[in-house]
């Protein structure tokens, strides 16, 4: 019992710690998801999924409330409810039952892609992010929200964007949690599966010719390197190597802040590149990076005053003005391209080329994350 009691402390302890920032970065952050969520729908077109075939033995236990055949105008109906629940969420207008919404709503519309192609999922997007955020009474409305706003002018206690109380930062703990545990596994399955990875030391190698002719296909940029790592045995089981350890060790990220940003730094490099030459890209896994920057900080830097640029509209013109706009921005979703347009600069940010910005950005935070690693590992030496 003394052991249990131990480990349910040291657990709880890990959730719970302080985070600098926390209350203003999961707002913010709030803000980063949802505008992220609107751009990753933006080129899906839920409309297309009807009269898709099953193709799974069993149907998705979710797809089971809808008839077998699903019209266009349903899938459309329920992916611009989604649009206009994001919308309030990125506002921060009733940020609990809205979250609930998109959860839901999110779910419903991931089980008919995943119909399509479950390698594609979006779990983290449209599952783990906000049931954790629901599951923490919805704290990403305390800062930057119209709820915020609203209950200070009520007299209710303002939550300063400054403060580190972990109770704000307990969700964004169980998503890495959860990001560490599916790399370890994916390192353990290359290991353990047979006819891949460790049994075929040319996988790498093919890999990267295959992935070549699907960029051909796709009219997308070849990688360069491809040939040069298709001849040389040295290189191709190097990669293969480097990415089984890479998953495999992903989850000491757990147990510090310095390893936390170098193995998440690493981590968004490893995609970027991958996207860009290999064609193989988890564009919506990207999000869940964005929890662990301390946007509160950068939003300092940049604007150093208070953000009270609504302070003085009337609540009720704020409330109405929010409905409205989800409200039109659901409305509008689905009639021709017009609005997706916007949001996609018309097509130019997709699913690959969001990557050629993030790369650079990625290679910075990694050279950040290896100096601040360098100066604790520094620090535990003089202090021990």
């Amino acid at each position: 019992m003394n052991l249990a009691r131990k480990l349910n402390a040291l657990v709880d302890g890990w959730f719970t710690a302080p985070e600098p920032n926390a209350a203003g970065r999961i707002g913010l952050f709030r803000i980063l998801y949802s505008a992220f969520y609107i751009w990753h729908t933006s080129f899906q077109f839920a409309a297309s999924m009807a009269g898709f075939p099953d193709l799974h033995s069993k149907r998705i236990f979710l797809l089971g409330l809808f008839p077998v055949e699903v019209t266009p105008e349903l899938l459309a109906l329920l992916e611009s409810s989604l649009v206009a629940a994001l919308v309030l969420l990125m506002i921060g207008f009733k940020v609990r039952p809205v979250t609930a919404l998109v959860l839901i709503g999110g779910c419903v519309l991931e089980a008919f892609h995943t119909r399509a192609d479950a390698e594609r999922g979006s779990l983290f997007l449209v599952f783990y992010i906000p049931l954790f955020m629901l599951l923490c009474n919805a704290r990403w409305g305390a800062t930057y929200s119209l709820d915020a706003l609203l209950e200070r002018r009520a007299g209710k206690p303002l939550v300063e964007p400054s403060s580190s109380f972990g109770a704000f930062f307990i969700p964004a703990r169980a998503v890495l949690a959860m990001l560490g545990l599916l790399f370890l596994s994916a390192a353990l399955l290359k290991i353990a599966a047979g006819g891949t990875w460790l049994d075929q030391p040319r996988f790498m190698a093919d890999l990267m010719l295959e992935d070549n002719v699907d960029a051909t296909i796709k009219g997308l940029p070849l990688n360069p390197l491809a040939a040069l790592v298709s001849g040389n045995p040295a290189l191709y089981r190097g990669l293969l190597y480097q990415v089984i350890v890479f998953e495999g060790l992903f989850f000491l990220g757990l147990f510090s802040r310095a390893l936390r940003s170098f193995f998440l730094a690493l981590a968004v490099v490893f995609h970027a590149v991958g996207a860009i030459w290999l064609t193989v890209t988890f564009t919506q896994i990207l999000i869940v990076y964005a929890l662990y920057i301390d946007w509160q900080k950068l939003r300092e830097r940049v604007w150093p005053k208070r953000a009270d640029v609504l302070a003085g509209a009337p609540s009720g013109v704020l409330i109405a003005a929010t409905i409205c706009l989800a409200v039109v921005a659901g409305a509008f979703w689905n009639q021709g391209n017009g609005l997706r347009s916007v949001i996609n600069l018309g097509g130019r940010l997709d699913w690959h080329t969001v990557w050629y910005p993030i790369l650079p950005l990625s290679l910075i935070w990694l050279v950040l994350a290896v100096r601040g690693l360098v100066r604790s590992l520094i620090l535990q030496k003089t202090t021990a």
